[in-house]
């Protein structure tokens, strides 16, 4: 891929750049005690058999694999604008029954049409990548598409605390992620 497709201001692309996707999976779970937070973040969710879990910014499927580990038989559905990662996903959650449904594509409510209302929403890892507007566009159509009751779960970077923190955060995940480091404003935006 050209760094010109690198730059696309659609989407930030797993690991912030196209030609970084396959090691996505290997950043993430040394960055981020991955396997800690999705498992807890599962255990919150509680996924029962009549539950319809949407994942929103479903990335490489890791999400999929957390929840069909835990058992319970609900049905999994994972939309991200980024076509590489959702190859990924369907690669490595093949085997998995049920079998999750993964669409490529920007969220909003209408996206989603065709399938059932979730009972439960995530959004994992996205909020961080985009600005305030669209953090409040994706919390308003998460909670338009929830079927009545339904919850909404989040897991995202918390505030960095310490100097060191914010700068080893703005070394890494933010640089990844899109951010320039020299005006800290988004180059990429949208899920």
């Amino acid at each position: 891929m050209s760094d010109s497709q690198d730059r696309n201001p659609r989407f930030t692309p797993a690991a912030g750049y196209h030609f970084l996707t396959p090691f996505y999976d290997a950043g993430v779970a040394i960055t981020t005690r991955e396997r800690r937070w999705r498992g807890r973040l599962v255990e919150l969710m509680a996924p029962a058999p009549d539950d319809i879990i949407l994942d929103v910014g479903s990335g490489t499927g890791n999400l999929a694999l957390a929840i069909a580990r835990r058992g319970g038989g609900a049905r999994y559905l994972g939309i991200d604008p980024d076509d590489a990662a959702t190859r990924i996903a369907r690669e490595k959650t093949a085997r998995l029954s049920p079998q999750p449904d993964f669409r490529v594509g920007f969220f909003t409510a209408a996206s989603i049409v065709g399938w059932p209302m979730p009972t439960k929403v995530t959004i994992c890892l996205v909020l961080h990548q985009v600005g305030l507007a669209e953090k409040a566009r994706l919390l308003r159509e998460a909670w338009l598409c929830l079927a009545p009751g339904g919850q909404l779960y989040i897991a995202d970077y918390g505030e960095q605390r310490s100097r060191l923190m914010r700068i080893l955060f703005r070394l890494t995940i933010q640089q990844l992620d899109g951010r320039w480091l020299s005006t800290g404003a988004h180059r990429r935006s949208g899920i």
